[in-house]
Formats: structure tokens, sequence, C-alpha cells
């Protein structure tokens, strides 16, 4: 059930454009309330912990600092809040990493309003919001990973 205030919201991008794009966007739906933006990792930590907002939703490269490092610091001191990742960056590592920190979510820039607001409330449920190319890319690095570790290789009973 939404809160009464709505989902309160921390967006976090290095990118101006982004950043506006996303807080006009989010502003629009009904059941969102955007309660801080930051361009900056220290920032976007202090407004955590200052608003203890619902969701955080952030690039995964944040002016050289990993998007992964600081989603463990805003949970660092906001406990409750969920973090999605919203970026343009596709390689599997920055899935890997995003979803090893804690983040519950991964979503790729470009996707449509409608799928970025379902994220936002997905991950308010308890949901791990992902686009399918994150969703492959998670997958294909555990498959690997299975394959690697022996998984029906050789000596394996079988």
């Amino acid at each position: 059930m939404t809160p009464p205030g709505g989902i309160r919201l921390l967006i976090v991008d290095d990118d101006a454009v982004a950043r506006e794009t996303l807080s006009e966007r989010s502003s629009r739906e009904q059941d969102i309330h955007v309660v801080g933006v930051a361009a900056a990792a220290d920032e976007a930590v202090r407004i955590a912990a200052d608003q203890s907002p619902d969701v955080v939703v952030m690039e995964v490269s944040i002016r050289g600092v990993s998007g992964a490092e600081v989603a463990r610091q805003i949970r660092a001191v906001s406990p409750h809040s969920k973090v999605v990742m919203l970026t343009g960056l596709s390689d599997h590592q920055s899935v890997l990493d995003s979803i090893d920190s804690g983040a519950v979510g991964y979503m790729y820039k470009g996707e449509d309003d409608d799928a970025v607001a379902r994220a936002i409330r997905a991950a308010f449920r308890g949901e791990s919001p992902m686009s399918a190319r994150a969703a492959t890319a998670l997958l294909a690095s555990r498959h690997r990973a299975a394959e690697v570790g022996g998984a029906g290789g050789e000596g394996s009973p079988g």
C-alpha cells in the first residue's frame, strides 16, 4: 500500500538532463513524491540519511564513483531504502556489482516512462524490477559461474 504522501523517491545521477527528466516524469505520478535529487555520491548519501527515501533510483557510475559502492552507503544510512539502478551501461559486471551491493533492481535508460514508474512501484512493494537485458546478463553470468565451478564438469559424478 502506498503511503499517504506517496512513494518517497531519491534520484541520483551526475547527468543534469537525466536528473531533471526523471524528476519531472516522476513528479507527474500521483503516488510518487521526489524528496531529493543528487548529482554526487556524498550528496546522495546525505539526502538518504536526512530524507529516508522509500526508493532510490540511481546511475551505476556517479562522477567516477561506483554506483554499487554508493548503494551500499545509502543502505547503511537508510536500511529500508530500495535501490534501483537506472543506467545506460549494459556490461554484465555492472549488473552483478549492483545486485551484489544490495540494489533490488536494474533498468536501462531509454525505457518508457511507464516502465520506470512501474519499477519504482515494484521496488517499493519489495519486488525486484529488472529489464529483460539485465535479467539476461545476470542469468548468463550465474550460468557461467556454475559451469566454471564444476557443475557437470570433469570429475563430477554423473
